[in-house]
């Protein structure tokens, strides 16, 4: 959270950012002078989408073939007890109702309703990552279709762990 007193504003950031000291560069460079300018900025703020990076890969798309797949060993979500892998995406199983997540094109970012998923595949593994958009988490998951496994990591770990499909922006 920013309070700037100059701008009579507060700025409140909920996402998670890589790259925090770039984002606040961001905001003294374009937010900063945009608020303190008597008449505002001139001529139209055209923002630049930023750069949200995916998972990395190396490898062609494989085919995804329907297939239900049980934790692996280096999985890190006790309670994900299975990842289905279904036309156009993926439905992660937890204690709560399935969490449905789309997977677009690769190396691309699809959001549907409160996720985004982009994919890619190294060394004949799907990584995927899901963001919940409403919150700072993001899911790394690593499914290896051929042994039927996946792995899954938290970038930011939720203070709780309530069921995937309830993780949103508090009501």
């Amino acid at each position: 959270m920013l309070i700037l007193p100059e701008a009579d504003a507060m700025i409140a950031i909920t996402s998670q950012s890589p790259d925090m000291q770039g984002l606040l560069d961001a905001l003294w460079t374009h937010l900063l002078p945009a608020l303190t300018a008597g008449d505002g900025p001139s001529g139209p703020w055209s923002p630049a989408l930023p750069d949200l990076r995916g998972p990395a890969g190396d490898g062609p798309a494989d085919d995804l073939r329907p297939a239900t797949l049980r934790p692996g060993p280096g999985n890190e979500l006790a309670g994900l007890r299975t990842v289905e892998v279904r036309d156009g995406g993926i439905v992660l199983a937890d204690a709560g109702p399935a969490l449905p997540v789309r997977l677009g094109a690769p190396r691309a970012w699809t959001a549907d309703g409160a996720v985004a998923s982009a994919y890619a595949w190294t060394g004949g593994r799907l990584q995927v990552d899901v963001v919940f958009l409403e919150t700072p988490h993001r899911l790394h998951l690593s499914i290896d279709p051929p042994a039927g496994l996946f792995e899954a990591r938290w970038q930011t770990v939720p203070i709780e762990e309530p069921p995937l499909s309830a993780i949103r922006m508090p009501r």
